[in-house]
Order: structure tokens, then C-alpha cells, then sequence
């Protein structure tokens, strides 16, 4: 029986600015059956930039990718969504949790700002500061169109790379 990595050709890390005091963020490039990044992302022209470039010297370009996997929908791992799929539409997966982010749903952003305005209000914040705060959760929604989904990943769920 063939081991399932023996598909892997090679892993490549790609280090991406945020402009956030955590750091840059890792995406990946999995050479592969299926040229598949793994997120995408903050977005960020010098990220755009040196995520092109770092194709470039890899000898592929967006039009080479096959697919993109999201690990999560924070802002760091999406942010280059629509570049990429603006010059190449490819399958997006990613787990359910994160279509309504994805998808602009904005009943999930109204629910979530309400949360975060009565979590912060829990913890002693003044009524104007937690409600600035929760609106800050999803400030990144103005910049990322609808994003389809096009299978939910689950546990258990393979995916050819």
C-alpha cells in the first residue's frame, strides 16, 4: 500500500506581513497531485507582492494553484482571497464555521457584534468602549467579497493535495 505523502512532492512555507504587533503569518504551498495553498493571507499590498513573488521564484503562478484551504477565517488567513480568486477562481474549502464570515452573511456579524458588546460590558468596559471593540471584529468585511465554500471540511474529510 502507498503512503499517502508519497504524493507530497514539497512544502513551501511562505512568510507574509500583517502589520499587526503578532507578526507575519504563514501560508503554504503544497506541491502535490494539486498545487493547493493553505490560507491566504493578510490583505496587504506588500503581502500581495511578496506572496507573487515567492510564486515566481517557486516557477509557478496564481494560475498554477488548484486549490486553496482555509484553516480559519480571521483576517490573516483570508485577507488575499480575493486577489487570488479575482485572477484565478479555484476551489475554496474550509470548515462550516466559516461560511458565514465568507459568505457576508450579515445577520452572523450583527449576532456576533451583539456578543462582543455584552462580553466587554461583562468585564467592566463602559458601554461606548464595548461597543467599539465588538464593531472592530469584523472591520475586515468591507474588504473581502462573497467567498464560496465549495465543501465543508469536517474530521475525517481527505482532500487530494
Amino acid at each position: 500500500m502507498e503512503n499517502r505523502w508519497t504524493l507530497i512532492k514539497k512544502i513551501k512555507r511562505i512568510e507574509l506581513p500583517t502589520d499587526w504587533p503578532v507578526g507575519p503569518v504563514n501560508v503554504y504551498l503544497i506541491f502535490g497531485d494539486k498545487l493547493t495553498l493553505i490560507d491566504a493571507g493578510r490583505k496587504l499590498e506588500k503581502s500581495w507582492n511578496e506572496f507573487r513573488e515567492t510564486l515566481r521564484k517557486e516557477g509557478v503562478s496564481i494560475r498554477d494553484i488548484e486549490q486553496i484551504i482555509l484553516t480559519h477565517h480571521h483576517g490573516d488567513h483570508i485577507g488575499l482571497l480575493d486577489y487570488i480568486l479575482d485572477n484565478h477562481p479555484v476551489p475554496v474549502y474550509a470548515h462550516g464555521n466559516c461560511r458565514p464570515f465568507l459568505s457576508q452573511d450579515q445577520i452572523f456579524f450583527k449576532n456576533s457584534r451583539k456578543f462582543f458588546e455584552h462580553f466587554y460590558k461583562e468585564f467592566g468596559l463602559p458601554e461606548e468602549e464595548a461597543c467599539r471593540l465588538a464593531a472592530m471584529k469584523d472591520y475586515d468585511t468591507s474588504c473581502l467579497g462573497k467567498i464560496h465554500i465549495v465543501k465543508e471540511l469536517k474530521d475525517g474529510i481527505r482532500l487530494k493535495a
